[in-house]
């Protein structure tokens, strides 16, 4: 005789939940309905209207999204700008010698003469404080005397180069700042003798006096310019005789010389040897 089946299980009711989780779930439903309701709720441009530049075809409406071009140029145009660097302030003193300078001279226009920034004119250098520390005319055009205490007025000055000049006149008398390091006064028309108070030059390094008209024998205080490396004296006809140059040999420092003197000064060099 068969077997009745075994009876059905019993169903079983799930445990209740707490209220408070049943209160957290019901509010989490409810902002994740309103969130998806905002998203349906954007419509995306049609792609097949929008030019590469950002414009739709037939209403040339702009979505206004800036390539990275126009960024970088708003970006610059935004930023403030900034007006050029100041080059340093003339001091008084500095502004009135260089406007005798060129009185005499004529090597800067005249609206030079109303500014005082040291950029404003050429051919110098100026310190922050405004005084002048170079001047090089070097194949400037000048074709003038040489000014004898203009440059005694520059109490910073340690380069002059007026190379390649038709600069004339006697420098016997000339007076140079004691600051100078640099001196070239080469292939002009000077004359005259070296100035005495080139010995008075204690910063002096460079000395180039070549291929010019003076006519004289060198002063033997030269040899009082201890720091001297460079002297250059060629092509102009010095007298003296050869015991009169002994003097070169207390130039320490001396590592260049050029000199085409007369055959007195060849005598000395082969007797120094």
């Amino acid at each position: 005789m068969p077997q009745p089946p075994p009876p059905p299980p019993r169903f079983r009711r799930p445990p209740s939940l707490p209220p408070a989780l049943l209160a957290l779930l019901a509010g989490l439903l409810v902002v994740s309905s309103l969130a998806v309701g905002r998203a349906t709720d954007w419509t995306p441009p049609d792609a097949s209207r929008i030019s590469h530049h950002g414009e739709s075809h037939g209403s040339r409406a702009s979505l206004d999204i800036p390539s990275p071009t126009q960024r970088r140029t708003s970006l610059l145009e935004a930023a403030p700008s900034r007006p050029p660097a100041a080059g340093p302030i003339l001091d008084g003193s500095q502004l009135c010698a260089l406007l005798d300078l060129n009185a005499a001279w004529h090597l800067w226009p005249t609206n030079s003469n109303r500014s005082r920034r040291c950029d404003q004119w050429d051919y110098i250098q100026c310190t922050r404080q405004g005084f002048i520390v170079s001047i090089d005319l070097s194949l400037g055009a000048v074709n003038a005397t040489m000014p004898l205490t203009i440059f005694s007025r520059m109490p910073q000055l340690r380069r002059l180069v007026l190379s390649d000049n038709l600069l004339s006149g006697s420098i016997t008398h000339l007076s140079l700042p004691s600051s100078l390091r640099v001196l070239d006064l080469s292939h002009t028309s000077i004359s005259g003798a070296l100035p005495l108070t080139l010995s008075a030059l204690p910063a002096l390094s460079y000395l180039d006096v070549s291929a010019t008209s003076i006519s004289d024998s060198l002063p033997s205080t030269l040899s009082r310019l201890s720091l001297l490396t460079y002297l250059n004296v060629g092509a102009w006809n010095i007298t003296g005789r050869v015991e009169d140059l002994s003097w070169l040999s207390s130039l320490t420092n001396l590592h260049t010389l050029h000199a085409l003197l007369q055959l007195n000064l060849l005598c000395w060099m082969a007797l120094a040897l």
